[in-house]
């Protein structure tokens, strides 16, 4: 298991950064082969440093369908197990089927469009063998709830990323505290765990639990990341800022830097999480 100077708790895993297309042209994604060579050069990094290592499927392109043959369906997490199949080690490795139920921010009247898209989505990832349904950049309460229930109802584990802005509160107004009460109230303790997703380029936010509740809701918080990789700073900066919020919650296991990472965010997070 990793040591780090910061004491976390617990073995600790960063996410694997998304794989891009070696070849030039229109292709957006990397091939398959691309995509295995890709983490398995991540992950026996993580594993020469006893860090776990989580692989999530791509996010949907605003023009894919939900078919079992779009980017982030049954495809993406079969490549993902052949990636697992192929590691040799004992190193904590988990496939992650990424859902974002607030896909279209700019689409409102799609919503329940956009809803039957990442349900379908999720079924597709579930029944092809993820581990896990991870809700990403999650803006409401009533979104998390929408995807809790979705993956009770595929009998699959989720966790929740809630997408925080400079104030440090969800699009609907609420604090983190409150929403991962609502959250767990509404679907009786079904989410696992929850990350923070923090607003690029914006301090750490500031939060208060307030009397009405205990600090129980710290123990809920498993990773940290951010929303979208800052548009400067370097990638010993971007894990910087990720530790300090990361200290402030005794639960912390995960770390990631955002949809758009590289390799050099997993180096400098190794660096920072096992020095």
């Amino acid at each position: 298991m990793a040591t780090s100077r910061y004491s976390f708790p617990r073995q600790l895993s960063v996410i694997c950064s998304a794989p891009h297309a070696e070849s030039a042209g229109d292709r957006a994604a990397a091939t398959r082969d691309e995509t295995v060579t890709h983490h398995l050069g991540e992950i026996t990094l993580l594993a020469a440093h006893g860090l776990g290592a989580v692989l999530e499927t791509p996010p949907p392109s605003p023009t894919s369908g939900p078919g079992a043959t779009s980017p982030g369906g049954r495809r993406a997490v079969t490549t993902l197990l052949d990636v697992r199949a192929r590691h040799r080690g004992p190193t904590p490795l988990m496939v992650h089927a990424t859902v974002r139920p607030d896909l279209s921010r700019e689409r409102r009247e799609g919503a329940p469009e956009d809803e039957r898209s990442w349900r379908a989505r999720l079924l597709a990832q579930v029944y092809a063998g993820a581990d896990i349904v991870s809700g990403r950049a999650v803006t409401t309460v009533a979104a998390a709830v929408a995807v809790a229930l979705a993956s009770r109802a595929a009998e699959a584990d989720c966790v929740i990323w809630l997408a925080l802005g400079p104030d440090g509160h969800l699009a609907d107004g609420e604090p983190p505290h409150e929403a991962v009460r609502s959250i767990d109230l509404a679907t009786r303790g079904s989410v696992i765990g929850y990350g923070l997703e923090l607003a690029a380029g914006s301090p750490p936010p500031v939060w208060d639990a307030g009397p009405r509740w205990s600090a129980a809701w710290l123990d809920r918080i498993g990773g940290v990341r951010f929303i979208a990789r800052p548009g400067s700073g370097s990638a010993e900066e971007l894990a910087d800022a990720l530790v300090r919020v990361a200290v402030e919650f005794p639960c912390v296991d995960t770390f990631g830097s955002a949809d758009d990472s590289s390799p050099d965010d997993v180096v400098a997070l190794v660096e920072r999480l096992t020095d």
